[in-house]
């Protein structure tokens, strides 16, 4: 019989369901102040050449022998400029939203770059990792 399975184990298989999908994307700008709340509808998303939104797929558990909390960290998001960029433009923010079949998107998280990441050259790279959480009394929170 095989050993019951860790939180970790179990967090990733709720984040890699299928039907469940969570992706990273980078914002130009909010319209909203982020310390009181924080709202999808107000995110403008970056749209410099060679970007695209980065699905999370790969998780990898940080806490492995931990009953009680299980902390998974995803691969590097990669968000590059592509060879057509020939203005900057800022990434103001990093922000991650979810959706499980019949429920609707969600914002996740919101992370304030501070200072901005700038792309303005061919191939300028912003990389980031995802940390979610989540303790046997709650559901997944994103860390970072």
């Amino acid at each position: 019989m095989p050993p019951p399975a860790t939180p970790g184990e179990i967090l990733i298989a709720d984040l890699t369901a299928p039907g469940t999908h969570i992706v990273a994307h980078l914002a130009k700008d909010f319209s909203f102040d982020p310390d009181v709340q924080a709202d999808l509808a107000a995110l403008v998303e970056c749209d410099f050449p060679g970007y695209a939104a980065v699905p999370i797929t790969d998780w990898a558990d940080v806490l492995p022998g931990n009953p009680d909390v299980a902390e998974v960290v995803s691969a590097p998001c990669e968000f590059v400029a592509g060879d057509a960029i020939t203005s900057p433009q800022q990434a103001k923010a990093v922000y991650i939203t979810g959706e499980k079949t019949g429920e609707g998107l969600t914002l996740m998280q919101l992370v304030i770059l501070d200072p901005p990441f700038v792309f303005v050259n061919p191939n300028d790279k912003l990389e980031r990792q995802v940390r979610m959480a989540e303790t046997t009394n709650e559901g997944p929170s994103v860390v970072e």
